[in-house]
């Protein structure tokens, strides 16, 4: 099949969607389709393009993604990625819902939310648990920030889009007090400015407290070296459609993991590596520095979790089954 791909950034952009689109994108041309990957800013589809369209996100490519699909009497299927299941939809993405002729989610509670959103499409709703590909290792000799570290710093990793559903500031407001008992304790919020406030915010704080420090967006090309070096990898938000890249990412490769506690980091990394409030945050990352090796140890059993859960021939499998669904049936002659 001919299939178009609507994502809300840029394919290139380091962005959790574009990560998701092109690891699908290539599961989906390994099973032989043809495959088309553009954003909702620069999409020109000509008529008769495609056979078939998917949009990661409801809100922001639902809408366009299903103009172009009722112009040309084609399949849609909607991927909810996450900040579309927050808040009251708007009258555009009620109706490319409702016309989308599959709605897919990467975990159990964002299918649930999907039924309570739109309580006519639940027949309609597919889980296939988001998959995660092995961070590539840089040509060396790779970034030089993670090398300038002292050994005795304890690093602790946000990969993040800076934005309030991201809650960025959080993790800074939340280690200023453990930083003052630990000066070789080291934050670093990598991720790229998408609210401009929240941005403004961020620096105004990492210059307060100068144990934290935003890096700006970094190409997953780039991230392996900064995960590997850090003790702890964090997730602040409150908002995620599933198991996070960067948290599926860590995972893979073994590293300790704290979440906040939210429904789909219940999913993974699981009620376990989650923290309630900021104390609660500061205790278990305590526990996770001074015991070291207890914490790799505990990694290294969630890094098979990842690989059995979590696998791409699994992703793959579900996506080419559901795509297969859209192939017309052959006329006898």
């Amino acid at each position: 099949m001919r299939i178009g791909m609507l994502i809300p950034c840029s394919p290139t952009a380091p962005r959790g969607n574009s990560t998701t689109a092109a690891r699908l994108l290539n599961a989906l041309e390994r099973s032989g389709h043809e495959l088309s990957l553009d954003s909702v800013q620069t999409a020109q589809f000509s008529p008769g393009t495609f056979d078939l369209l998917i949009a990661l996100h409801a809100a922001d490519s639902g809408p366009a993604a299903c103009a172009f699909a009722m112009r040309d009497n084609i399949p849609l299927v909607i991927l909810f990625t996450g900040t579309d299941l927050n808040g009251k939809p708007s009258d555009a993405t009620l109706e490319a819902v409702s016309e989308a002729q599959s709605l897919v989610t990467l975990g159990n509670h964002a299918a649930r939310r999907v039924r309570d959103l739109f309580p006519n499409c639940g027949d309609k709703v597919i889980v296939i648990p988001q998959a995660v590909s092995p961070l590539p290792e840089p040509k060396p000799p790779g970034p030089e920030l993670p090398r300038t570290l002292d050994s005795e710093c304890e690093l602790i990793f946000m990969p993040t889009g800076i934005r309030a559903v991201k809650d960025p500031l959080r993790g800074i407001s939340a280690l200023a007090p453990l930083a003052k008992k630990r000066p070789q304790l080291r934050l670093w919020i990598a991720g790229e400015a998408l609210e401009e406030q929240v941005a403004e915010q961020l620096q105004a704080l990492c210059k307060k407290h100068t144990f934290a420090r935003w890096l700006g967006p970094i190409p997953r090309g780039e991230l392996a070296p900064y995960f590997r070096r850090a003790q702890v990898i964090l997730s602040t938000s409150k908002s995620e459609g599933g198991a996070p890249n960067a948290l599926l990412e860590a995972g893979l490769m073994g590293r300790p993991l704290l979440a906040s506690d939210i429904p789909a980091h219940r999913e993974f990394p699981g009620v376990k590596h989650l923290f309630g409030n900021d104390q609660d945050l500061r205790r278990k990352l305590v526990a996770l520095l001074d015991e070291p090796n207890k914490a790799l140890l505990d990694a290294a059993a969630r890094r098979e979790e990842v690989r059995q859960g979590h696998a791409l021939a699994r992703e793959a499998a579900a996506w080419s089954s559901l795509v297969h669904s859209f192939v017309p049936p052959v006329q006898e002659p």
